[in-house]
């Protein structure tokens, strides 16, 4: 709360820990786990940009966020930032993950593992504190057909909105028509970001 006003974060970003993805993709895929360096399989998953850019960016990041930086961004150091800023709620999006889930040649089975693993990780992060730690889950893009099992799931987690890529992917903007029923379905807001 800030000068009495309940304050949402609805766009609050967490940096996912690199090991997260050793831990939670499944173990056909863990061969593909992102390196610290944002690589899969030594291919990088952002657009290329300076090491300067990069270490600039680190340490604005370590700067902004001190404390979360020395906890490797776990979920109490996120909830005492929140607390610092007076935020009362967050929607916790994607960083690293958002990448990778752009990436237009990735096969669909691994952007599935990738999703499963986000989604899982995610619910364990805002299990910390589920009141005021919100997940806003992730699908598939790369294959439509999951795109309902994984939405299940997330509604199944109490989520209440659900990220997706504006870009399209393999050429197309994957069931939004068909995607858009299953979501009022499930009383899911979806966010293009």
């Amino acid at each position: 709360m800030l000068n009495g006003y309940h304050i949402i974060d609805a766009d609050s970003h967490i940096y996912e820990p690199h090991q997260m993805w050793l831990d939670y993709l499944e173990p056909a895929f863990k061969s593909f786990a992102l390196s610290p360096d944002l690589k899969i399989k030594g291919e990088s998953i952002v657009n290329p940009i300076s090491d300067r850019l990069r270490w600039e960016a680190g340490q604005q990041t370590i700067a902004a966020h001190p404390r979360s930086w020395l906890n490797n961004f776990d979920p109490e150091s996120h909830v005492q930032a929140m607390h610092q800023m007076g935020v009362d709620i967050a929607f916790i999006y994607p960083t690293y993950f958002s990448w990778i889930i752009g990436i237009d040649a990735m096969a669909p089975q691994l952007a599935g593992a990738f999703v499963r693993a986000y989604n899982n990780w995610l619910w364990d992060f805002c299990s910390y504190n589920p009141q005021i730690l919100r997940g806003v889950g992730v699908v598939n893009p790369h294959a439509p057909e999951e795109m309902v099992s994984e939405l299940q799931r997330i509604a199944d987690f109490g989520w209440k909105a659900v990220f997706l890529r504006p870009n399209p992917v393999k050429g197309r903007l994957p069931g939004r028509t068909h995607l858009k029923f299953i979501l009022v379905e499930y009383g899911i807001l979806e966010n293009n970001y």
